[in-house]
């Protein structure tokens, strides 16, 4: 028998490790504000040493002037005492201990103990997402503010150089230079093509970089059709443009027009050239390629999506923290009140029996802090994959008898190998599929069952099977039970974090692999893995990945 005072200290140990190694800021006040309990993330996020804001008012860590709001949301909070985020409907900031701002995404939970009601925040710093979108902002701003000047400045000076050329009387040679100076002007345009088009899509004028990458001399264009090297897709829409401006005297901006095969992406900008009479003769014409600035854009799309994505998973490990937490913490707490009633000596058989109780609690709590962990350790690509040979018969019959302490009453385990039993793989990634596995079969099968695992070991691939009589899985939940969190509908109050199947699956792909499930409601499940190993090169591959 483990002495109490062990296990409980035990479990605080991963609690603490939870509480101060987490990658958000956790803080633990009561319902007058008063700081109890901060974490070191979170100390750091706020410039303060580790311990400086025990017994400090929330306050400090909120700028002076949402002060009163602040109390009128916290009030509400405690009046509701409902989990929520607080950034549903405004932005929130939070204030250094040097007074600088930053902006904060926050959860609130609660507690009670000794009949106190305790507010738990969790607490992230989004200041690279907001700076991401306030970046992409700017760009457009920048972007459409610069094709206006240019646009105007490009017009206007079009129509100068139109009423000087009809207004002034000068000799052809005169005449010549002029429209050989705005030639050149338009021929050195970068990134696009600047051209004025009559009625009859003829080019008057016309230049810029994008006829070089088409290989075309401006000169040679002037008085044919508009854009001869373009697909005739592409020549259709901008005609479409043209007349529609013609026709409405409309300006057309920020016009986007993907052209394959290159894949490059252009902006057109076309706008009417009024003569002064108010009649239309011709049409001025921008195209500039912004293939790199829509890749910029992508990017940071992508960014922002990665971020939230992240925040999603940080929202929803908080939940699920909360609710899977909740049962093994309060076992703990109440078998160890109950332990310390149990003074006399014939009291030894219920003291086993609660202590019993608080050991499973700690095996099911570090169990779901492992889940945890082997996620974030995925996540970020921590995890090394070492392929090396080993006899797979033995090693799974040594991981059978290590889970069999933990098989309901009367459950079995029974195991066939076919082919040689030398493989290559990574023993302890293929632990890890092996234990989540057969801990799932075992939980989510009645007792008095029996479990099959059955490995097989091909010239090519190495095939691992595990099938059990339980509760089964639907049609619709199978096309999710890689994903992180999910957990079937008929699951019920069965205990876990639906990470287990996410771990197997990434595991499983790091060592060349796949999962695939077969199962039918009431009547078990088989999971199926297939290692494939093709040839020498593969092995080199995965080496080289270490």
């Amino acid at each position: 028998m483990h002495p109490s005072i062990d296990i409980k200290n035990e479990a605080n140990s991963h609690l603490e490790a939870l509480f101060d190694y987490a990658s958000m800021g956790i803080l633990v006040t009561d319902s007058s504000g008063n700081i109890h309990a901060v974490n070191n993330f979170a100390s750091r996020e706020f410039g303060y040493a580790p311990g400086e804001l025990y017994g400090k008012n929330i306050d400090k860590l909120i700028p002076v002037r949402f002060h009163e709001s602040h109390a009128a949301h916290f009030t509400k909070y405690l009046e509701n005492n409902q989990p929520r985020s607080m950034n549903r409907d405004r932005d929130l900031f939070a204030v250094k201990k040097d007074g600088s701002e930053f902006p904060v995404e926050i959860c609130l939970n609660h507690y009670h103990k000794n009949d106190e009601q305790y507010i738990v925040a969790f607490v992230n710093n989004i200041t690279e997402r907001k700076n991401a979108t306030d970046k992409i902002d700017k760009l457009r701003e920048e972007l459409e503010r610069k094709v206006m000047e240019r646009t105007a400045t490009l017009a206007n000076t079009i129509l100068q150089l139109e009423k000087q050329i009809k207004e002034t009387a000068v000799v052809e040679e005169e005449l010549k230079k002029i429209q050989q100076l705005f030639l050149q002007l338009l021929r050195n345009y970068p990134d696009g093509a600047i051209s004025i088009i009559d009625r009859q899509n003829n080019f008057i004028y016309t230049g810029g970089t994008l006829h070089t990458q088409f290989n075309l001399d401006p000169r040679a264009l002037i008085g044919n059709k508009i854009y001869p090297e373009f697909p005739e897709s592409v020549q259709i829409i901008i005609q479409s443009l043209l007349d529609d401006i013609f026709k409405n005297k409309i300006v057309v901006s920020n016009y986007e027009l993907p052209i394959q095969p290159s894949g490059d992406i252009y902006m057109i900008d076309a706008f009417p050239l009024l003569e002064e009479d108010g009649t239309i003769d011709k049409v001025g014409v921008i195209i500039r390629n912004i293939s790199e600035l829509k890749k910029t854009e992508d990017e940071l799309r992508e960014a922002l999506e990665k971020e939230k994505e992240l925040n999603e998973l940080k929202s929803r490990f908080v939940s699920m923290a909360s609710h899977e937490f909740r049962t093994p913490l309060s076992t703990i707490l109440s078998s160890a009140y109950l332990i310390d009633k149990y003074t006399a000596a014939n009291d030894q058989a219920k003291r086993q029996k609660h202590v019993q109780s608080i050991v499973s609690a700690v095996i099911m709590l570090t169990d779901i802090l492992n889940d945890f962990l082997s996620v974030g350790k995925i996540e970020e690509g921590k995890i090394q994959i070492r392929i090396n040979p080993f006899n797979i018969r033995e090693v799974i019959k040594i991981m059978i008898a290590e889970i069999k302490p933990n098989l309901k009453k009367g459950q079995k385990v029974t195991y066939t190998h076919t082919g040689n039993q030398q493989v290559l793989l990574d023993q302890s990634a293929l632990k890890h599929i092996m234990m989540n596995l057969l801990t799932n079969a075992s939980k989510f099968s009645p007792e008095n069952t029996t479990i099959k695992i059955q490995t097989t070991a091909e010239p090519h691939q190495i095939i691992f099977s595990i099938k059990d009589k339980g509760i089964g899985i639907s049609k619709e939940d199978q096309k999710h039970l890689m994903e992180r969190f999910f957990r079937g509908a008929n699951a019920g109050n069965i205990q876990g974090t639906g990470l287990g199947l996410h771990i197997v699956s990434k595991y499983a792909q790091m060592m060349n692999g796949h999962v695939s499930c077969i199962s039918e409601l009431e009547k078990g499940t088989e999971f199926v893995v297939h290692f494939y190993i093709n040839n020498k090169l593969y092995e080199n591959d995965i080496t080289d990945r270490r």
